[in-house]
């Protein structure tokens, strides 16, 4: 079965708060799958997530900056219609979320490969798999961000939000087909606290196989 996108949620940002959402209207279809970027400023907290009320699994959380954390979570089978992904963080968190829906998604092993760096990830894949990204940088940035997807990437989202302090968030989503080496990444014109998270979707009805990575740093 082949993976295919059904959905863009909104995108949340917060100031000094415990709580981010995103909105998003799931289609019906079969084999759904929902994933959601965050990213936040305060990297001794942690965070969770919930879609419709339903607990979200972590995939993927980077921490290693200055400041801020980076979580990529996935939910198998969301409810069909409106739903409300829930970022709930252990302490005030300054920072944004995103989410995506997909279908045709192998919805007892829904990942595999997963991987990090600071523009750009390479994962090793293979050919009929979808690989999803998510680029944020963090509220030291002084100027609103022009962020740029690399080749054979699709746009998802791409969107900047200004906080109270006049700091800018920025957030970028993609999606691009596998091959055995998957490169994506993004370009900025600004350069603080950024994290590029790649993660492997597994089509339904695929055999699993899991191959061990390494982030790009």
């Amino acid at each position: 079965m082949t993976i295919v996108f059904s959905a863009t949620g909104t995108v949340g940002h917060g100031y000094n708060v415990s709580v981010l959402t995103s909105d998003i209207t799931v289609p019906n279809g079969s084999n759904r799958y929902l994933i959601a970027r965050v990213g936040f400023d305060n990297k001794s907290a942690t965070a969770t997530a919930k879609a419709g009320g339903v607990a979200m699994t972590k995939i993927s959380e980077y921490s290693g900056g200055a400041t801020d954390r980076h979580i990529m979570f996935g939910l198998v089978a969301p409810a069909v219609g409106a739903v409300t992904v829930v970022v709930s963080g252990s302490a005030a968190i300054f920072g944004m979320v995103a989410s995506l829906c997909y279908v045709g998604v192998n919805q007892a092993a829904p990942t595999g490969a997963v991987t990090d760096g600071l523009y750009s990830g390479s994962v090793a894949s293979a050919t009929g798999n979808l690989i999803i990204d998510g680029f944020y940088q963090g509220r030291g940035n002084a100027g609103q961000a022009t962020m740029t997807p690399g080749s054979g990437q699709t746009q998802r989202v791409n969107t900047s939000w200004k906080d109270p302090d006049n700091n800018w968030l920025n957030m970028a989503m993609s999606e691009k087909a596998a091959i055995a080496t998957t490169i994506m990444g993004w370009t900025s014109n600004q350069t603080y606290e950024e994290r590029e998270m790649l993660v492997e979707l597994l089509p339904a009805g695929a055999a699993v196989t899991f191959i061990p990575q390494m982030g790009m740093y």
